[in-house]
């Protein structure tokens, strides 16, 4: 599985990416295997994750990256079932998520996420999908 990091501070808009590269991979044709899209409002706050079938690949996003902990299970959770796994995480915690992704031999490609930068990102995320 190849893991896009999308790491950043907390408050840079890490959420906000996310729901632009989903709404993107949605527009390019990508349809919704399993779990639960972002809602559909507004502001769009709410954390979400769901596999997304796109060009013959499984596509997991996971947009919950406060916790360590919360991103390991995410990484094992998807391992065996998606090709690709985009993963917010807070920027303090990318070096222990870079050890764990090698520990498993799998390929991971860092965005740097900093604020008012989300359309760029999101660009960034969907090119190396």
């Amino acid at each position: 599985m190849k893991i896009i990091l999308l790491a950043g501070n907390a408050n840079v808009g890490k959420t906000s990416t996310m729901n632009i590269v989903y709404d993107r991979l949605i527009r390019e044709g990508a349809i919704l295997d399993k779990g639960t899209p972002p809602e559909q409002s507004e502001k769009r706050k709410k954390d979400f994750e769901c596999v997304l079938l796109y060009k013959g690949q499984k596509v997991a996003v996971h947009s919950e990256g406060d916790f360590l902990n919360e991103c390991f299970e995410a990484i094992e959770r998807f391992r065996e079932s998606a090709d690709i796994l985009v993963l917010a995480c807070r920027k303090r915690m990318r070096a222990k998520l870079e050890e764990r992704i090698k520990k498993f031999s799998m390929e991971c490609e860092i965005v740097e996420k900093m604020l008012s930068d989300d359309e760029q990102k999101a660009l960034e995320i969907l090119q190396k999908i």
